[in-house]
């Protein structure tokens, strides 16, 4: 009633002064009371219902724009008909206008994006075709270097397909029971090579349990974390464990450079890369943006605690939606 009241200010301002206007003259001429009362009440029996239909009017408008703020409107918004005037009829013409730019423009924004994931898609599985090829003769002549370049290779080109995917993640997801100390044992044994070159450790403490999730995805996120690691651990290692009282809760800790105190709340962000990403200008600032979306997707908690020169602790909870204690 009050933002009523405020877009009709001009109508009840005139009523009071009019109706002020009319008591002053019965007032100078000095006339019986009696028609001071009955002229009021004719002129609030006279306004009333104007002031009804133009209540009603207005809420019909609101609600009718409240509508079009709600709801996709490309198919049924000329339908909609609020103009009672050459005003109204004017901003419904604007909207008109406006959507069916909008709609254009939507239109073709999403055939531009199809086009170009039609492209990306195409052109990743065209090259992972001769890098496949190079892997296998790599394999025949022993050269690690070359192995741990096309792995790198590798991680950069099924970053770029997993983030293709995202979008339609649970199309591509099953969960399942898994043994845990299955995922974490394959995804060290992934970069075994890099462990060795770097002269790394690698410290395996899992109480092995059975968790609820997808294979494909967990391990991804977990190897990305590990991943992330190594690039940046001049000595030490990585240790992996589960909390005795609380199993699910999963530990990746390394001894590598840290992540500054200001750099923790935007690592997650997409390309995002702070100080550390600085050093490897291979860094994308993809990684753990996915390792953030895949684990809210499947409602996994997460925290990371890290010093700068000491390392860093990833901890996720892996039953799923539970908050983590400090």
């Amino acid at each position: 009633m009050k933002k009523f009241i405020d877009a009709n200010k001009s109508y009840f301002l005139s009523s009071i002064i009019f109706s002020l206007v009319f008591l002053l003259i019965l007032f100078i001429y000095r006339l019986d009371i009696r028609i001071s009362i009955y002229g009021i009440i004719l002129y609030c029996g006279v306004s009333l219902p104007i002031v009804i239909y133009r209540y009603s009017k207005y809420n019909l408008v609101i609600e009718t724009l409240k509508y079009l703020e709600d709801n996709t409107f490309e198919e049924d918004y000329e339908n909609i008909k609020f103009e009672n005037n050459e005003l109204e009829r004017s901003y419904h013409n604007l909207y008109l206008n406006k959507n069916k730019q909008l709609v254009e423009e939507k239109e073709r924004n999403s055939k531009l994006y199809n086009e170009q994931n039609e492209y990306l898609t195409m052109w990743v599985h065209q090259v992972k075709t001769p890098i496949s090829t190079i892997s296998l003769i790599s394999e025949r002549e022993e050269n690690n270097e070359v192995k741990m370049e096309l792995l790198r290779v590798n991680e950069y080109i099924d970053q770029m397909i997993n983030y293709m995917k995202f979008e339609n993640l649970s199309q591509d997801y099953v969960f399942r029971n898994i043994s845990l100390k299955k995922i974490i044992n394959n995804s060290i044994k992934k970069y075994k090579l890099f462990f060795f070159k770097k002269k790394l450790f690698v410290d395996i403490n899992i109480d092995d349990i059975d968790i609820l999730t997808d294979e494909k995805w967990l391990s991804y996120v977990i190897q990305q974390i590990i991943f992330n690691g190594i690039k940046y651990i001049e000595k030490g290692g990585i240790k992996i464990y589960n909390e005795k009282n609380n199993p699910h809760i999963l530990h990746i800790e390394d001894t590598g450079i840290g992540i500054p105190e200001n750099d923790l709340q935007n690592i997650t962000k997409w390309g995002y890369t702070g100080e550390n990403g600085r050093l490897d200008k291979n860094s994308t600032g993809i990684g753990l943006y996915l390792v953030d979306k895949i684990l809210d997707k499947f409602k996994y908690s997460y925290k990371i605690h890290s010093e700068v020169n000491k390392g860093t602790d990833f901890i996720i909870n892996l039953k799923r939606r539970e908050i983590i204690e400090n």
